[in-house]
């Protein structure tokens, strides 16, 4: 008997290790990853991000997922003057709708209202604290307001540093409210956005929320570069649904490492397609590969077969063995459908715990491979071990 459970867990064990190589270095499981890609998109709720080139949309996107999302790049055409990024792209928790036509001449926005009004969960406009002229934003958001005037709009008031006179830095703590009460006459960065706020004074239905930020890069000398983010995300938080509005708050309490957040996000996920039946642990382990694969460009390191199999052995059989449980849960859900309702919430739940630990531990390892250290193996096994009591415990102390 014992024999049989030690051959049947290294078997799991491999079977799950083959399966994150596959997704990471070949085609993998293809029609599995599409199906969980397909339903997670279905219910992921959609942020409508407008405004013109260089307003800051791919910085906020950045930070909202942590990850290094640059408009244009990975977005798939939903209509003719807009596209859709998924994030992450294998079981979507949220999609990013951006708009190419603002700033165009003769922009006819009713396609793209008429796509979002199904779908979009919120209205993001972004606009830079110097555009004093804001066309053609307040009148877009306008028809968007008399198409649902229900819907949520926060406006980010981007790039405040442009206002600064020389040698200024960042106001701290964080002072800004987005309403009048930043309106002393004497501050030139006061009044300009005091001036853009006036401009969607008319708008239908409720105010829309302001939210100054400015959102750097480290090197450009402004502490801290993601100035607002916090403001940013409750402001996001208040107005959404309360899909969207979890997953900001998860964002929120993670806002103190943008790797966190990286790695956060893709937990997130993996749940998400193993609560996909026909997904399974393929699915999931399509997701860790992302996350493999983000937190390697953080570092600046490429993956190698030979780097992967020396992680996996650095995490150690513990890893193989959570994995495995996943399979053996997946195989369960199917084989015993009676089961299916209280197998799936485990197995999302194991999901997310691997992965978050997965992503901790190899943090641990790609700093030592990075700086040109030797692995540190006991460090990542224990980053490992640590992270997944503190995912697992995360995760089944709240609904999904």
């Amino acid at each position: 008997m014992a024999d049989s459970w030690h051959r049947l867990r290294h078997w799991l064990g491999k079977r799950s290790n083959q399966l994150l190589q596959a997704a990471m270095f070949g085609p993998g499981d293809i029609r599995a990853r599409e199906a969980a890609a397909q339903a997670a998109a279905a219910d992921a709720p959609v942020v409508w991000l407008l405004g013109k080139a260089q307003a800051g949309k791919s910085s906020i996107a950045a930070a909202l997922t942590g990850a290094p999302i640059a408009i244009g790049q990975g977005f798939r055409p939903i209509t003719r003057t807009a596209s859709v990024y998924d994030f992450p792209p294998e079981a979507p928790r949220i999609r990013f709708l951006d708009t190419r036509g603002l700033a165009e001449a003769g922009y006819d926005p009713a396609e793209d209202i008429a796509w979002c009004r199904a779908r979009a969960h919120l209205v993001l406009a972004v606009l830079r604290v110097q555009d004093q002229a804001p066309a053609p934003l307040p009148a877009l958001l306008d028809r968007i307001r008399r198409a649902d005037p229900a819907t949520p709009i926060v406006i980010a008031q981007t790039a405040l540093h442009d206002a600064y006179a020389p040698g200024e830095t960042h106001a701290l703590p964080y002072p800004w409210t987005g309403t009048a009460a930043d309106d002393p006459r004497q501050d030139a960065l006061r009044r300009m956005l005091a001036s853009q706020r006036a401009a969607f004074a008319a708008l239908p239905g409720a105010a829309p929320r302001f939210v100054p930020i400015d959102f750097t890069q480290p090197g450009d000398g402004l502490s801290p570069p993601d100035y607002g983010f916090d403001a940013l995300v409750g402001a996001l938080a208040a107005v959404a649904d309360a899909r969207l509005a979890a997953l900001l708050a998860a964002v929120r309490a993670t806002a103190e490492g943008s790797l966190d957040r990286v790695i956060l996000w893709h937990a997130g996920a993996a749940a998400a397609a193993d609560a996909v039946p026909v997904a399974g642990l393929a699915g999931a382990a399509a997701v860790q590969a992302r996350l493999l694969q983000a937190l390697a460009v953080r570092y600046g390191v490429v993956w190698t077969r030979d780097r992967l199999l020396a992680f996996a052995g650095a995490v150690g059989t513990v890893m193989l063995l959570r994995q495995g449980l996943l399979m053996g849960l997946r195989q369960a859900a199917r084989l015993l459908p009676p089961a299916a309702p209280f197998v799936i919430p485990v197995a999302s739940l194991a999901a997310f715990a691997v992965t978050f630990a997965l992503g901790r531990a190899a943090c641990v390892y790609l700093n030592d491979l990075a700086a040109g250290r030797p692995i540190a193996e006991d460090a990542v096994r224990a980053a490992f071990q640590q992270a997944l009591h503190e995912a697992w415990s995360r995760r089944a102390g709240r609904a999904p």
